[in-house]
């Protein structure tokens, strides 16, 4: 995960801040699709 992804995740954690959670939670799921889809791709 990257580092500013984990401080804001951080940070709307010690918030409370459940709208900033979802999206970062959204965003997180997102970079990992289009990560594995890169990577997929490159093994061929």
């Amino acid at each position: 995960m990257p580092y500013w992804l984990q401080r804001q995740l951080r940070k709307a954690y010690s918030l409370k801040d459940i709208h900033q959670i979802r999206m970062l939670n959204d965003c997180w799921y997102l970079y990992q699709n289009s990560y594995n889809k890169g990577a997929a791709r490159s093994e061929r």
